[in-house]
Formats: C-alpha cells, sequence, structure tokens
C-alpha cells in the first residue's frame, strides 16, 4: 500500500466523527481500500461532506436524505458501497 499523502492523512483524520454509526461506515471504507483509490477531486468533495454536521451526514449515509449536487452524490454512494 502507497504511503499517504498529508492532505489524506489530514481527510481520514476528518473522518473521524461523534457518531458511531459514521465510523462504521467510513471505517469499512478505508478498510476496503476505497479512500486510498480516491483521487485529489474526490478527496475535495470529502472534506466539503465532513463539515456537515453528523445528524445530517448520518442521514445521508443511511439514504434517507438525497444530495442533489451530482458529485457529491456520487462520492457518497462510492463511500456507501453502492457502486
Amino acid at each position: 500500500m502507497a504511503e499517504l499523502t498529508n492532505y489524506q492523512r489530514k481527510v481520514r483524520w476528518q473522518m473521524r466523527r461523534g457518531l458511531l454509526e459514521l465510523n462504521i461506515v467510513f471505517n469499512r471504507f478505508i478498510d476496503n481500500g476505497g479512500f486510498a483509490q480516491l483521487d485529489e477531486q474526490e478527496l475535495r468533495i470529502l472534506e466539503d461532506i465532513l463539515t456537515w454536521n453528523d445528524q445530517d451526514l448520518l442521514q445521508v449515509m443511511l439514504g434517507c436524505k438525497t444530495v442533489e449536487e451530482p458529485f457529491q452524490a456520487a462520492l457518497i454512494r462510492k463511500i456507501r458501497g453502492d457502486e
């Protein structure tokens, strides 16, 4: 596995959340190698998504809320394992 850049480490640290359910989703994404495969644009989109509050983020990750922005929606599907 390639060494993570400082930026990748920063974004990965931001994935640590206050809700166990979100940590489970994100840790599965990391453990399955999805995080390491994100390109620069996807990392920036993920960093933006991670500014959302945990309750809204959880609703999106559970599929209870939808995201209109297509790049965010695509990345969320990737994180959830829908793709």
